[in-house]
């Protein structure tokens, strides 16, 4: 394969990339965030750069649609378009780069109980002797299910692989991390917990780090969703996933948070669950599920409930043992059932106390208050009973 190397102005960016590849596929490997309303069919003309030096591709039918003569004499070029030949310098005008999104992470703060799907304890074992046969597991697992009385049936296989050091290093006592009967982690009794909040939005990515003794937020933290580089919308996206490869979605997506994680999080192995909240599209993308069938009728997706995968088969860097729970997406048959997609479905249950006697609409997973009045505006919100469980029912806002 004959390598080629592709200069970026002004921006100052130089990679090396494989001959043939298109240039907005390097732009993406090179940071450089061009527009892509339509997903690379060069329909939207959105990616314009200027070639200064190196040798390119002739003309392609959908370029000479969206360009003019005069831009097509001055060098431009659609960046979905062409293909690296040589090394080339090009020049990518501001209006051709994504505009950085506003990120807001900040919110108002519900107490809730804290029960989370992982329960962590400190395990004080007897240390083994010439004349205790028990192997290290079967030590743990009896005081853990005869003392502490917890029930307990397995252990993630990178959890054993720690154990027996752990157990040595620390004079026999530690701190075990179980989900629903699974030793998901071991670790030294100073490294608490955390769990890992993520609202995977289409344009935005937000995610929360939450001590899992105390529910306290620890840190907060926002990006861009790196899949806007393949498709600004939804539809997009598919349409992309469907022509090239959802890979390359789920990989931008991966290594997008685990670039948050990293800023979060000083210590990403103490991250014992995360909890995932998307629409249906983003959820499959992020799993690396196919989306064709999302993009036809009768537009089912591949999996819809509530989901538990480890965070190490989709390559995020947690605890190895981790869990990622993402919540369901819209529910089967859209248009008999009322109800939003799942993180709406989530947020009410969860703090639906705080929301009695009150309507909302509801938007992004976030909530504006409206008034309590019905009225057939085309709206749809929720409100609740005297009991603060949810119904729908259409939302009239002042002002609308």
């Amino acid at each position: 394969m004959i390598s080629c190397y592709v200069t970026f102005k002004p921006l100052g960016q130089k990679i090396k990339c494989t001959q043939g590849t298109p240039l907005s596929e390097v732009a993406r490997d090179a940071g450089v965030r061009l527009r892509s309303v339509c997903g690379g069919k060069g329909l939207c003309g959105k990616c314009r750069v200027k070639v200064m030096a190196g040798e390119v591709p002739p003309l392609t039918g959908a370029e000479r649609e969206r360009l003019s003569m005069e831009e097509v004499a001055d060098g431009c070029r659609l960046a979905c378009q062409i293909r690296v030949l040589s090394d080339i310098t090009v020049h990518v005008p501001p209006e051709s780069i994504t505009i950085p999104q506003k990120l807001q992470v900040a919110g108002t703060e519900v107490e809730v109980v804290l029960e989370p799907a992982v329960k962590d304890y400190l395990v004080a074992l007897k240390p083994a002797t010439a004349g205790d046969s028990q192997s290290d597991w079967e030590r743990l697992a009896h005081e853990v299910q005869n003392t502490l009385r917890q029930p307990l049936t397995t252990a993630d296989l990178m959890a054993l692989r720690k154990l027996p050091s752990l157990l040595r290093e620390n004079n026999w006592t530690v701190r075990v991390s179980i989900r629903n009967g699974e030793v998901v982690d071991v670790r030294p009794l100073n490294k608490s917990p955390f769990g890992l909040a993520v609202d995977l939005g289409t344009t935005k990515i937000a995610a929360y780090l939450i001590d899992l003794e105390n529910g306290n937020t620890l840190a907060a933290d926002g990006i861009e969703n790196p899949q806007i580089a393949c498709g600004e919308d939804v539809i997009t996206r598919i349409s992309y996933a469907m022509e090239h490869s959802g890979i390359t979605l789920q990989q931008a997506v991966i290594e997008g948070l685990n670039q948050l994680i990293a800023k979060l999080c000083p210590e990403p192995e103490r991250i014992v669950e995360i909890t995932l909240v998307g629409n249906t599209a983003m959820n499959h993308l992020f799993l690396g599920l196919p989306v064709k069938q999302l993009g036809v009728a009768p537009y089912l997706p591949a999996v819809q409930g509530s989901l538990d995968v480890k965070a190490r088969d989709i390559g995020l860097n947690t605890a190895p043992g981790a869990y990622v729970h993402l919540l369901p997406g819209y529910r089967h048959q859209y248009r008999s059932c009322p109800c939003p997609p799942g993180e709406v479905d989530e947020h009410f249950l969860r703090f639906r106390p705080c929301f009695r006697g009150r309507a909302y609409l509801l938007r992004d997973a976030r909530c504006e208050r409206g008034n309590r009045e019905g009225g057939n505006t085309g709206i749809s919100g929720y409100s609740s009973d005297s009991s603060g469980c949810p119904s729908h029912r259409s939302v009239r806002i002042r002002g609308a």
